[in-house]
């Protein structure tokens, strides 16, 4: 392993971190609050040594990255920007602990959106804004900064290929851009277009500049975090439509924005998981809605429509926006969002959950065996789109779900270990609310509540749920296997 080069690699993304500081820092300026303001200038600064150490004491003339290192930046870069990200809340004072600080802004990089504030309004603009403009950085941005740090000679070996695979930046016809820059600049462009159009949408249904700021943060993330102790209760009706659309283009393979725009418009529909996707978010609100006005929780059919299919949308975008207390909903209605949230949404989005995708490819995988169990002669092929999925994929997918529920009962096991007062269903929920990077889960920690209650050893746990989350186990196992190795 060569240390220089992921040091190099750590300085230069600790330099960008700073960057986007910057208008934290402007905002709490302009508020006159002074405490908020050097604890900014102090993050800063401590930012800026370690990442001029870094920068000093690794520098390294080759730029040529193996495969497995192209990962363990990836997962140290998400670790490095966590750790200082959290400085401007220790330092403040808003929070009572670093490990508080650290959940907070751990939640907003992996766009999880739980958080342990339960009065947002305290924290002022400065705060407000790093901790929404933090979502939106993590939603997608911060891989694509990942692509464009990495040198060109490192996409010739194969490198960067793999990673934009796991990043699930492939185009659906299994070609890739010729040059990963290009890819990388299209992305950026879309993700900043169609943030910047949800803005400017907010802005003229009556929603405050700053409001719409960071909610169209929050929504292109797929994070949630909200700058209102209501979240959108309180917004108008046009402002709470407008979301309920975004959260759904933002739930859709950023390959297919690609090839949209490319002129292969068709692509949308012809994708098999894209129309799943739909599907199930139309089919799960009318069944939600049915449930909900029969039980008499909302007033008209029309309300009981709106309001499912924002919690459908959101919850299946791993968003966790809410505009009613679901809480208080029927028994039928709570299991489908739990169910969604599992589900996630399409693979490529920056949605968390297992992704469309993979269960798309399961359920077939499944019927392959039933088929092949009953017909012991006859061999099935698995295909998504037309084109066949090789079995290295089957494997992959069933590898990660494996590690996946691997890594849920032991946080499970943990946070039930640790006395912190919350029943099963709160602790079950956390970690999947984390791990999904939803942050909106059941019992204490609903749509109402907070995880402020939690004792320190769990936070710890749902920190790095969120992370494994996030990153999907790889990079992370990367870092695994170099302590290891090291040792």
């Amino acid at each position: 392993m060569n240390y220089k080069r992921i040091g190099w690699f750590l300085g230069i993304v600790l330099l960008i971190e700073i960057a986007l500081m910057l208008p934290s820092l402007l905002f709490t300026a302009n508020s006159g609050d002074h405490q908020v303001t050097g604890a900014f200038l102090k993050s800063i600064a401590i930012t800026g040594v370690a990442a001029l150490l870094l920068l000093g004491l690794t520098r390294s003339e080759s730029r040529r990255y193996a495969g497995w290192e192209i990962f363990l930046c990836a997962g140290l870069s998400y670790v490095a920007v966590c750790l200082t990200g959290a400085l401007p809340f220790w330092f403040s004072g808003h929070m009572p602990s670093y490990i508080d600080s650290l959940f907070e802004i751990t939640s907003g990089f992996t766009t999880t959106g739980a958080s342990l504030l339960s009065d947002v309004s305290d924290l002022g603009p400065g705060l407000l804004f790093w901790r929404s403009f933090s979502q939106w950085v993590g939603g997608l941005a911060v891989l694509l900064f990942f692509l464009q740090l990495l040198p060109n000679n490192s996409y010739r070996r194969g490198h960067l290929q793999e990673l934009i695979q796991s990043a699930s930046l492939r185009h659906k016809t299994g070609s890739y851009l010729p040059m990963v820059s290009r890819t990388t600049e299209r992305i950026l462009l879309i993700y900043a277009g169609l943030t910047l159009l949800d803005m400017l949408l907010l802005k003229l249904s009556g929603m405050p500049m700053f409001d719409a700021c960071c909610i169209a943060f929050g929504t292109a993330s797929t994070g949630g975090f909200t700058v209102l102790n209501t979240g959108l209760t309180s917004y108008p009706v046009a402002a709470k439509v407008i979301t309920l659309l975004f959260m759904l283009l933002f739930g859709i393979n950023y390959a297919l924005y690609l090839l949209g725009s490319t002129g292969n418009y068709k692509q949308f529909l012809r994708d098999e998981e894209f129309r799943a996707y739909l599907l199930l978010i139309l089919l799960s609100s009318l069944l939600v809605a049915w449930s909900v006005y029969r039980r008499g929780d909302a007033g008209t059919v029309l309300g009981a429509l709106g309001s499912a299919a924002f919690q459908v949308t959101s919850i299946i975008t791993t968003t966790g926006f809410t505009v009613t207390n679901f809480a208080q909903w029927s028994g039928l209605a709570l299991t489908l969002l739990y169910l969604l949230l599992w589900c996630g949404g399409c693979t490529g989005s920056t949605s968390g959950g297992i992704k469309i995708g993979r269960a798309l490819l399961l359920s077939k995988d499944i019927h392959r065996t039933m088929v092949e169990r009953l017909e012991p002669n006859r061999v099935m092929v698995i295909r998504l789109n037309g084109k066949t999925v090789s079995e290295s994929t089957m494997r992959r997918i069933v590898t990660f779900l494996t590690v996946y529920f691997m890594v849920v009962i032991a946080s499970f096991l943990i946070i039930s270990a640790d006395s912190n007062g919350h029943s099963i269903d709160a602790n079950f929920s956390a970690v999947i609310a984390c791990i999904n990077n939803t942050g909106t889960g059941i019992a204490e920690i609903s749509a109402q509540g907070s995880y402020a209650t939690f004792s320190p050893l769990s936070k710890i746990v749902l920190i790095l749920d969120m992370l494994v989350g996030r990153l999907e186990f790889y990079p992370l196992a990367a870092l695994v296997a170099a302590v290891v190795r090291k040792g």
